[in-house]
């Protein structure tokens, strides 16, 4: 508020100066063009900057939040965004790449509403042979051997694609945060 006070009587002042500066009525007026000019492009820029943090305000809150964790030996997702997730699917963890011990995740989620926490069923792997839930305690902070990187997809409404990554190591956990896709 201060500022655009400060403008007005900045502007008032050089239409005040410009009567001195030049002589004849029609100079004052094309000065007066010229300065009203120059304030229509400063708001029009001032208004695209409003424009563009009420879209990301408005993204912001279209925008789900997906985790997921283990609870009793089973994988819990849980959206705490503030939109619908849509589509949310979690992708294949390897837990290691020499004996080729693999979590896969069976099914999608097609709609996880906001707040809202769903089961989704897991199988470790072991060679290609399933072991059931024997290796999902890895995913646990406090059982965790292995430095593990759990990396879930999803989109919001508008369809656009997020995606959210965990990384769980001995008695630690660390969200790496959200990429737009």
């Amino acid at each position: 508020m201060k500022k655009l006070i400060i403008l007005s009587v900045l502007y008032l002042v050089l239409i005040f100066l410009s009567f001195f500066v030049f002589c004849d009525p029609v100079s004052v007026q094309t000065a007066a063009i010229v300065l009203t000019g120059l304030v229509i492009i400063w708001y029009t820029h001032e208004t695209a900057l409003l424009r563009e943090e009420t879209v990301r305000q408005t993204e912001l809150e279209l925008r789900p939040f997906v985790l997921a964790e283990i609870v009793d030996s089973k994988i819990l997702v849980t959206n705490y965004g503030n939109g619908i997730a849509l589509n949310v699917y979690i992708k294949p963890i390897v837990i290691d790449e020499g004996l080729d011990i693999v979590i896969k995740f069976e099914e999608n989620i097609p709609i996880l509403k906001r707040d809202e926490s769903l089961v989704m069923a897991a199988e470790t792997y072991d060679r290609g042979v399933s072991k059931g839930d024997f290796f999902l305690e890895h995913l646990n902070p406090d059982n965790a051997v292995y430095e593990l990187k759990t990396e879930i997809f999803y989109e919001n409404i508008e369809n656009k694609k997020y995606s959210s990554k965990i990384t769980t190591s001995s008695k630690s956990k660390k969200i790496s945060g959200i990429i737009v896709k």
